[in-house]
């Protein structure tokens, strides 16, 4: 292993004791699946060697990965695997499996691994996903949760409208879904009134910038 190898190895058992859900593993018991929550697991952080070799030759990388990504027993945890190779830059590969994780999680997992290695504390969780599992489900048997299904199915029982968006060109008869990325910076004070807004109506951010989205759309198409 290489300098800096271990401490690449302690922070990721330090994410795995963190979040029970790289705790977690899946069995059959009476012919349904269920889960359970392992106090500890054996993890090891495979070293790959010099990142060099698989930078300069694609072949060696694609064999790399062929040997990495493979499928996972569900009923031993952790459900995600990782290896390292040491240069300058290095080379980290994670493979993880789906059903413990998402694109927030996985953004979570990559903050939170950054923060260990640069010796940052993490604050303590207060909750684990199993909790909010279970909060979403409450939802779930909520009756305002039905009414609000049932006036989205009404609404849409026809044809959902199609958004006339103008535009330079005729719309295809066959859909199609080529595009492009644009991407922009919102200034810190913009940032700040979208936050405040989102917390007096108690939604998230992404909540504000979607609906701020449709308003547009709405705009556009009259």
């Amino acid at each position: 292993p290489f300098p800096g190898f271990e401490r690449l190895e302690t922070a990721l058992k330090k994410l795995i004791h963190r979040h029970e859900s790289f705790r977690t593993s899946f069995h059959k018991i009476g012919g349904k699946p269920v889960q359970q929550v392992c106090e500890r697991v054996e993890f090891v952080l495979r070293p790959l060697g010099s990142a060099a070799a698989y930078f300069s030759d694609p072949g060696a990388f694609e064999t790399l990965m062929s040997s990495f990504i493979r499928p996972f027993d569900l009923s031993s945890a952790p459900l995600f695997r990782a290896a390292a190779a040491e240069g300058e830059p290095g080379l980290l590969l994670v493979d993880m499996h789906h059903i413990v994780s998402d694109g927030a999680s996985v953004e979570i997992f990559r903050d939170e691994l950054a923060r260990l290695l640069r010796q940052e504390g993490l604050s303590p969780l207060t909750v684990q996903y199993k909790e909010y599992a279970a909060w979403q489900n409450r939802r779930l048997e909520d009756p305002s949760i039905h009414r609000q299904a049932d006036y989205w199915l009404n609404r849409f029982k026809d044809d959902v409208p199609v958004l006339d968006l103008p535009a330079d060109f005729p719309r295809p008869a066959v859909q199609r879904f080529q595009g492009a990325t644009l991407r922009g910076n919102i200034g810190p004070g913009e940032t700040a009134a979208l936050k405040a807004l989102g917390e007096r109506e108690n939604a998230s951010l992404y909540m504000v910038l979607l609906a701020a989205y449709f308003v547009l759309l709405s705009k556009l198409t009259n």
